[in-house]
C-alpha cells in the first residue's frame, strides 16, 4: 500500500518527517506539491494503513518489523 495524504495533519507531519530525517531540505519542501510529498515518503518508507492514520516503516527495517509484529484482525 502507498502512503496518501488523507488529512491536512498527514501532510504537515510528512513534511516534518522528511525534514527531520534529512531526506529533504526546507527549501525543497517549500516547493513540493502534495503528491511529491507522498512520493518522497513512499520512496523511503513502507506505509501501512491504520484506519485514518499511517504507520511508516523504513524500507531497510521492514524485514525486522515483519518479524516482530503480530496482527489481530477482524
Amino acid at each position: 500500500m502507498a502512503f496518501e495524504i488523507k488529512f491536512t495533519g498527514h501532510e504537515v507531519r510528512a513534511r516534518k518527517l522528511l525534514l527531520q530525517q534529512k531526506l529533504k531540505t526546507a527549501e525543497e519542501l517549500a516547493l513540493m506539491a502534495t503528491h511529491e510529498v507522498e512520493q518522497a515518503i513512499n520512496a523511503e518508507f513502507e506505509a501501512i494503513d491504520a484506519g485514518e492514520d499511517w504507520l511508516l516503516v523504513p524500507h531497510d527495517k521492514l524485514a525486522e518489523f515483519n518479524g516482530i509484529i503480530k496482527w489481530i484482525e477482524r
